[in-house]
């Protein structure tokens, strides 16, 4: 469970009684979307794009910010985190000072280039549920599979180098209970809605899903041949593969980057396909959890976007956080624009809440992982 004994480093007694009534606001909508929602599968898994996370300046989370991080990864089982930077001790606090002994992380190297802007992609699980496999490697394409060339388009000098993906995706193994899989983590390139950017994105969401998916169908022809050598149940499949993290897709009627992905053979779950996961002003279903599952007794649960600004962080705590808590940027704001109340709310909505938890929301899906009764039964019969 996450910890809350950084409420007590809280200098005033109305700031620890506001952050300990938007905990329990957290804890009741997390129940009530999340863990207790019908349908939800034993194993639930979320990408999650912590906006520049372990930056410094206006980036660096408080205290309080991660108590409502932690709060919220607390209640899945796998999240996997994109946008994590260089150093990585603002990630090793939020796991060991507010996750906790249950809980691990595995992170990637940072990808190097303006287009990997200094970013590691980071997986932290829950170790009681989830065991890491011992698979842990990033995706490169193999040769003639690049990226700007195959996107039909004059590369200018910013993505004369552009060849692999903009950030390497980061690829690894895990199980939980007989449920093996492979996740790989993406933040695909990020540019204009149209034309040369929308292109590049399509075109590195088809190598990477073209790749993954003739490696799952061949890791399963060699499973399938193995066990009818054997004369064994052929129903059994480690070849499950999660493609998940923010891709970038914008919301149009004919996405060629949401083609790219489904028509290279991964699927999204249905009640979490479109879904919008960004805070900005324009609502884009920018982030993704696609599927490819060759194990058939496993199947997905419920899923959703978790929308943590209904409850810490409202515009209309601005006023407290300003004037009660004094934080240093509201009462520099308010000095600048003569303490204006409709300003500050503005600037904390957009701005504040922004760089203290993310412009981005929550993404998740479960799976219902527990066949044992069934396996048992088939004894029996």
């Amino acid at each position: 469970m996450a910890f809350y004994w950084h409420l007590r480093r809280l200098k005033t007694e109305a700031h620890k009684q506001h952050v300990a009534e938007r905990l329990l606001a957290l804890r009741k909508a997390l129940r009530e979307q999340v863990t207790e929602k019908p349908n939800v599968g034993e194993l639930k898994i979320a990408t999650w794009n912590l906006m520049h996370f372990g930056g410094s300046g206006g980036y660096q989370r408080s205290p309080e910010s991660l108590m409502y991080i932690a709060e919220i990864i607390d209640h899945f089982d796998l999240v996997s985190i994109q946008e994590v930077k260089r150093d990585l001790g603002q990630l090793e606090t939020l796991v060991k000072k507010h996750l906790g002994g249950s809980w691990d992380y595995i992170v990637s190297d940072t990808t190097e280039g303006n287009a990997g802007n200094d970013e590691r992609m980071a997986v932290l699980y829950r170790s009681s549920k989830v065991t890491f496999g011992r698979l842990a490697g990033e995706i490169v394409l193999p040769p003639g599979e690049t990226v700007v060339e195959n996107a039909d388009i004059e590369p200018d000098e910013k993505l004369a180098t552009h060849r692999q993906l903009a950030r390497t995706p980061y690829y690894l193994g895990f199980q939980a209970n007989w449920f093996k899989f492979k996740l790989c983590s993406v933040h695909i390139h990020y540019g204009a809605k149209g034309g040369k950017h929308k292109k590049i994105r399509a075109t590195e969401i088809a190598r990477l899903a073209k790749l993954l998916s003739a490696r799952s169908d061949k890791e399963r022809e060699r499973e399938v041949e193995f066990a009818e050598s054997k004369k064994w149940d052929t129903t059994p499949s480690a070849a499950n593969y999660i493609l998940l993290g923010d891709f970038n897709i914008h919301k149009t009627r004919d996405d060629l980057s949401k083609k790219a992905l489904t028509e290279n053979g991964f699927e999204v779950p249905d009640d979490i396909d479109g879904l919008s996961t960004n805070t900005g002003k324009k609502e884009e279903p920018f982030d993704q959890i696609a599927l490819r599952l060759h194990d058939e007794r496993f199947a997905q649960g419920a899923g959703g976007v978790f929308d943590f600004r209904r409850f810490v962080y409202r515009p209309k705590d601005s006023e407290f956080y300003w004037k009660t808590v004094g934080i240093p940027k509201l009462k520099q704001r308010a000095k600048k624009n003569g303490n204006d109340a409709e300003d500050i709310k503005e600037y904390f909505a957009n701005y504040y809440r922004k760089n203290q938890i993310s412009d981005h929301l929550l993404l998740w899906t479960s799976f219902k992982i527990d066949y044992a009764e069934d396996y048992l039964k088939e004894f029996l019969d």
